[in-house]
């Protein structure tokens, strides 16, 4: 049971005790009777010593005295050092415009305050100031300043260890609270937060405002090309293009060189033995189109080029005139291989 518990059981047992002894809501006590608050003496405590009588309201007061449930005050205004609080437990600042308090005059035990900032300017609550007396400072998490906006109340607690008032926690808060500002990256060093902000990568707040493709382009750094984002296993694509070079020569041709070219016009009824590997572990396909007249040979595993960029055809390289050749190289068998061979 709590210390508030055991005493508000305490009350109600005195209020029945009043009861059942006099009709006229009044306590008598035949020996010494003491109600202390927790302070580090009893010479400012409330003692009932002897035979005394003591009415239903003078044991209220005693009990409110304890607990401090005094009521609230209005009165405080405008920025202050040392605020006197008296015995209040709620204190409102009603200020129209900012307020600020450095600290709070403390007493002789520990004590829980609710601050109410009821005023449109709300209230700052500061960490340490040297504006008050060292005991009637506050401390707070992180040594950071409490900000209250309008409607909102910050709980408060008196350490007579620390001789500081330690801040709980807040509730409420009107439409006056204002969001954080900044991009709120966080610098993480050894694997711990430390606090400190950081800058956004160039392009990044950009694309966070207007998440377009282009801008999402601007936020990368290793991007190829400039479309747009497609989200879809059967995407229409437009502008696709393809290297293309005219071949006039007859050849033979050993081992091309086919650089970043996908297509080759072959005019001059060419014979290719082989065409140049693509880099290791890449595949390529290569379009061989011959114009309507002009015909193009294919050799099989033909020796004038080395064995990576030869042409395996499998026994499939009809030579009829106008035929266009589609070839795949393929790393597994290190060949180019003949796939289609459409006749127009």
């Amino acid at each position: 049971m709590s210390a508030l518990d055991t005493l508000l059981y305490g009350y109600r047992t005195l209020l029945a005790a009043t009861s059942a002894v006099s009709q006229r809501s009044k306590l008598n006590f035949s020996s010494a009777f003491t109600v202390a608050d927790n302070a580090a003496t009893e010479s400012t405590d409330v003692g009932l010593s002897g035979t005394l009588t003591a009415t239903l309201a003078t044991v209220t007061a005693m009990v409110l005295s304890v607990l401090r449930l005094t009521s609230e005050n209005n009165a405080l205004a405008g920025s202050q050092n040392d605020v006197t609080i008296g015995s209040n437990t709620i204190v409102r600042v009603t200020d129209a415009g900012a307020v600020t308090w450095t600290g709070i005059a403390a007493d002789s035990g520990r004590r829980v305050l609710l601050v109410h900032a009821v005023g449109a300017g709300g209230l700052t609550l500061v960490h340490g100031s040297a504006s008050s007396v060292a005991t009637n400072r506050f401390a707070f998490p992180g040594s950071a300043n409490i900000a209250l906006v309008t409607n909102q109340i910050a709980i408060l607690v008196y350490d007579t260890t620390q001789a500081r008032w330690l801040y709980v926690g807040s509730l409420g808060g009107g439409s006056g609270f204002t969001a954080p500002t900044g991009d709120g990256f966080m610098t993480v060093t050894a694997s711990a937060m430390n606090g400190a902000a950081s800058s956004a990568a160039a392009g990044i707040l950009t694309f966070l405002a207007t998440p377009s493709s282009a801008n999402l382009r601007t936020a990368l750094t290793d991007e190829t090309g400039t479309g747009v984002a497609v989200f879809s296993i059967t995407p229409t694509l437009t502008g696709l293009d393809l290297d293309q070079v005219t071949e006039a020569g007859a050849g033979p041709f050993n081992n091309y060189a086919i650089g970043t070219t996908s297509v080759i016009y072959c005019t001059g009824n060419p014979t290719f033995n082989g065409f140049a590997a693509p880099a290791s572990g890449k595949s390529r396909i290569l379009i061989l189109v011959s114009p309507v007249g002009s015909n193009i040979t294919l050799n099989d595993e033909n020796a004038g080029s080395t064995a990576a960029n030869r042409i395996r055809l499998d026994g499939n390289a009809p030579a009829v005139a106008g035929t266009n050749y589609t070839l795949m190289y393929v790393q597994t068998l290190a060949r180019w291989k003949l796939i289609a061979y459409p006749q127009f």
